[in-house]
């Protein structure tokens, strides 16, 4: 296969007393022909349809209401194409019809408009970040809970889909060294697909993501220290179109501890998922209705 990617960006940006403005517009051309050496035959991107003229960009606005908060808005336009396993459907040369033509699984690019509000701000001991989003795609490729014949899990377009949410941060330094540090997302959405009749919540993502770290930094002398512990849970993810099957939370305990020396040799020992729970990364259905993790 022959893939030319090439594309064209421009950014700016206008200060105006605490309003700052920014926008950004990129061009991009995708090309990709391929030539298969069973069917002793080379298709060019016109052929295939693998001929894509994409224009992404965005805008964003943000206000400064001193020199340690702000609040944002933000507007984004991208476009994705499918991969080669996709438009191949999982198989590792591309398939053709009964008259030796190509037959593809998809080559229809997903559009997703995004947009985003906020707020990030610090003080004496605290810095954090508040982000609320909405996205909605169409024709968004999504997991469809198989493996291909080439093992890589496969992608559908879903007529139209959305995912709101918001994400949480901060960095908490109560006494000078001790920091408590926090990252939650909390997502929700729906994918439709007439063809097949569902209209699925929480597919192939979690709803709910969550980093916990504590940690204490001290020096002696030459010596800095650093011990702490940190947790990190993502919610079930469900693994087809019928919200049927799942993974299981992930969770994990981890403990750490370094010491350095001058600055220049340092020690350390980390210790992952201390209360040995059993985590999936990731899982497909196969033909029978089996989960195979």
């Amino acid at each position: 296969g022959h893939k030319v990617d090439a594309n064209v960006f421009a950014g700016t940006s206008v200060h105006l007393h605490n309003w700052t403005l920014g926008a950004n517009l990129q061009f991009r051309y995708v090309n990709f022909s391929y030539t298969d050496k069973i069917a002793n035959k080379t298709f060019s991107g016109a052929v295939l349809g693998t001929d894509w003229d994409f224009i992404n960009g965005g805008i964003d606005l943000t206000y400064n209401i001193n020199k340690n908060h702000h609040i944002y808005a933000k507007l984004a336009v991208s476009n994705r194409e499918p991969m080669r396993s996709d438009m191949f459907g999982g198989e590792e040369s591309i398939p053709l019809d009964s008259l030796g033509k190509p037959d593809l699984n998809t080559t229809t690019p997903e559009l997703v408009r995004d947009v985003e509000f906020g707020w990030e701000g610090k003080g004496s001991i605290f810095k954090a970040n508040v982000n609320l989003y909405y996205m909605h795609f169409k024709n968004e490729l999504i997991l469809n809970g198989h493996l291909g014949l080439n093992g890589l899990p496969g992608h559908v377009n879903a007529d139209n889909s959305f995912r709101t949410g918001a994400e949480v941060s901060f960095d908490v330094e109560p006494v000078k060294g001790l920091h408590i540090v926090n990252a939650t997302s909390y997502a929700y959405g729906k994918v439709n697909k007439k063809d097949v009749c569902v209209n699925a919540t929480h597919i192939f993502f979690p709803s709910w993501t969550l980093f916990q770290d504590i940690h204490y930094d001290a020096n002696v002398g030459n010596i800095a220290f650093t011990v702490g512990a940190n947790y990190d849970l993502r919610s079930k993810i469900y693994l087809a179109l019928d919200n049927q099957y799942s993974l299981p939370i992930n969770m994990s305990l981890n403990v750490y501890g370094s010491v350095t020396f001058r600055d220049r040799i340092e020690l350390s020992l980390r210790m992952n998922n201390i209360t040995n729970h059993l985590n999936y990364s990731y899982g497909s259905v196969n033909g029978d209705g089996e989960i195979m993790y």
